[in-house]
């Protein structure tokens, strides 16, 4: 949770970047504009796309990006994946800065998305995996039985005395 939703739900005092303590730390904060975030896509995008790398709002920028059939100038990697993982290293290393006091040189955050994204998508070439079709839509599934007694569970007038802790725990924050 970012210091902006700590703040919003009266968690938190600051809403600041404990990064860069320059601006209120949203997601889209973290994730594109601090200063590591930025450090890191400055280096992975193309200098004449970066203007409008940066113009969209949180969720198109995601999309546009996730959906891209583009490969990565170097090392012809798809777009789609060596995004995805520099985000997830991106937030994996303001958590590690957030709760463990721990800073990543941006080099090593790149270093570590770079070799993920190689890595994965090796196994998909091996495994003759394709991106999967951002336009298409995922059909409906039944839940499985088990996940209707849990529903039925929780919706139990007695969940809060429940044998089973998570279903306690679910039932105290309704």
């Amino acid at each position: 949770m970012t210091n902006v939703e700590r703040c919003r739900r009266h968690f938190g005092q600051s809403s600041l970047c404990p990064v860069c303590n320059e601006a209120d730390e949203s997601i889209l904060h973290v994730l594109q504009d601090c200063c590591v975030a930025s450090a890191i896509w400055q280096c992975l995008v193309p200098s004449s796309l970066l203007p409008e790398f940066y113009e969209s709002n949180l969720q198109a920028w995601i999309i546009n990006n996730v959906c891209s059939r583009l490969l990565h100038p170097e090392g012809d990697i798809p777009w789609s994946y060596l995004f995805l993982s520099s985000l997830w290293q991106i937030w994996k290393s303001r958590n590690d800065l957030v709760f463990n006091n721990v800073a990543h040189p941006t080099n090593a955050i790149l270093g570590r998305a770079i070799t993920w994204t190689r890595y994965y998508s090796d196994i998909c070439q091996q495994n003759n995996v394709t991106a999967p079709n951002c336009g298409s839509t995922i059909p409906w599934k039944q839940p499985e039985p088990d996940c209707k007694e849990t529903v039925q569970m929780l919706n139990a007038l007695h969940a809060d005395n429940s044998p089973f802790s998570l279903v306690r725990a679910i039932a105290k924050l309704r």
